[in-house]
Formats: C-alpha cells, sequence, structure tokens
C-alpha cells in the first residue's frame, strides 16, 4: 500500500548576493529531508524559527519549488498531477486566516468558489446546499454566508480557512502553525475541531508548530527539524518520553509538557 504522501530527498536552495561586491550565493534552507505521511495519521514538523518549517509545507503545496528532490502522493509523483487533483489531495491553513481571505468577498461566495472548483457545482440550490453543509462541518451557523471576512473574530476566520480547504475534498492537510495567532480560549476549539475532521473524515495533517504541548497533543508522529535537516522522527510517545537528540531533549525542556 503506498503512502498518502511519501517526501524524498528534499532540499531547498534560496539565491543570496553577499558582500559589497554582491557575490551571488546561496543559502539551504532545506536539506535531504525524507518523511511520510500515511492516510488519516497527523504527522507534526517542530522547531524554531526559521529552522525550515515551512518552507518543506509550501513545497508539498506547490507554492514554491525544490531545488532538488521528489513529492509523491498516492505513488505519484506532484508535479505531474494537474493543478486541480494536487489542489483535492493537499490543501493549506495558514497562521492568518484574514490574510488568506478575500475581504472583498463574503464567505459564501468564497465557499461556492471552492467548491465549484473541486465538485463542478454550478447550480445555484446544489451550492447553498454544500455551503451550509460546510459551515456546520466547522461549527459556523449558516446565518453568516453573507457576512465578509472581516465581520468575524480571529477563530472564526480560522474555521472559514479550514471550511474553504475542506471544499477542495484534501486528503491531506498543512497546518501552518493554524493557532498561533489565536487567543488561548479559541486555540483549543480550533485544534479540536482539526482533531475532529481528522476523526470523522481520515484526513491526514501535516502540522507545523514550535508549541510543544499542542504538537503532544494531537500528533502521531513527529519530526525535529534544525537549520533544514530533520535530526529526529518517531512515534510522539517516544519522541517525547525518549528523545536520543541533544536538540530535541533541549526543545523539550523549554516547555512545560503533559504526561502521556
Amino acid at each position: 500500500m503506498k503512502s498518502l504522501l511519501e517526501v524524498k530527498n528534499l532540499v531547498k536552495r534560496f539565491s543570496v548576493e553577499r558582500g559589497i561586491f554582491k557575490k551571488q550565493g546561496f543559502i539551504e534552507a532545506v536539506k535531504n529531508v525524507s518523511f511520510t505521511i500515511e492516510k488519516g495519521e497527523i504527522v507534526s514538523l517542530v522547531g524554531e524559527s526559521g529552522s525550515g518549517k515551512s518552507t518543506i509545507g509550501r513545497m508539498i503545496q506547490g507554492l514554491i519549488q525544490s531545488s532538488s528532490g521528489e513529492i509523491y502522493f498516492e505513488g505519484e509523483k506532484a508535479e505531474l498531477l494537474e493543478l486541480k487533483t494536487r489542489a483535492q489531495t493537499v490543501q493549506t491553513i495558514f497562521q492568518d486566516p484574514f490574510a488568506s481571505l478575500n475581504p472583498k468577498l463574503s464567505i459564501g461566495f468564497i465557499l461556492k468558489e471552492a467548491l465549484a472548483q473541486s465538485k463542478n457545482l454550478y447550480k445555484k440550490e446544489e451550492l447553498l446546499k454544500e455551503v451550509k453543509n460546510l459551515l456546520d462541518a466547522v461549527g459556523l451557523p449558516q446565518a453568516l454566508l453573507n457576512d465578509y471576512p472581516h465581520q468575524f473574530s480571529g477563530g472564526q476566520r480560522q474555521r472559514i480557512a479550514i471550511a474553504r480547504a475542506l471544499a477542495m475534498q484534501p486528503k491531506l492537510i498543512i497546518a501552518d502553525e493554524p493557532v498561533s495567532a489565536l487567543d488561548l480560549s479559541i486555540q483549543a476549539q480550533i485544534l479540536n475541531l482539526l482533531m475532529d475532521l481528522n476523526k470523522n473524515f481520515g484526513i491526514s495533517y501535516l502540522l507545523i508548530a514550535h508549541d510543544l504541548s499542542i504538537v503532544q497533543q494531537m500528533s502521531d508522529k513527529v519530526m525535529v527539524i534544525k537549520n533544514g535537516e530533520i535530526v529526529e522522527q518517531g512515534f510522539s510517545e517516544q519522541i517525547f518520553n525518549d528523545p536520543k537528540e541533544a536538540y530535541t531533549k533541549n526543545l523539550l525542556s523549554s516547555v512545560p509538557l503533559l504526561e502521556i
């Protein structure tokens, strides 16, 4: 059985200019990264700011090109997939939901647009029914479908972003710091929603995060990244209870963790 996602030897180099003569060079932001995600798994990628976490997520989504390496979705090479097929396979939830939503469009229109792409639905009645189903799935009142992003709280906007991702019927969601911009009281609600979607629909997640208490609560597996390189990976319980690498131990010692 093929993995839902397989990443092989992924590398990303960014060009830079150095010195007064602006000599061309490069920074290797991601170094030979390999991992798999199975259907229904929640896999977390953790590390300090600037360690390459979000760059990996953007390469998987297809937002930026890798310098080398390969990405496969269910055994199919990612770059050979049609754009629509790739969008229906993987979606991203970003840290700032307001920046990812068009402020000039109502949430009903935003969701209808996504549904029209993913399900080829164009009849008004069918689209409205599906939009209401999406709002129900993420815990938003149907009466709000004609409202605009600025009329919602941060937690509600993140629910809208999740609903838009669901509209594409993805098998994998890249959750890039999905609650770090939210109040603590709202974070738990969004995390519970993501876990419910995983349980009810079998959606897999690549959770990109620096909050280890969240990672510990949600993850089946954990990957620890330092300077663009994965230094340790394994099942969540093993990583948190018996880490092998000094860098992992330092990360774990810096924050309070749950008992598992």
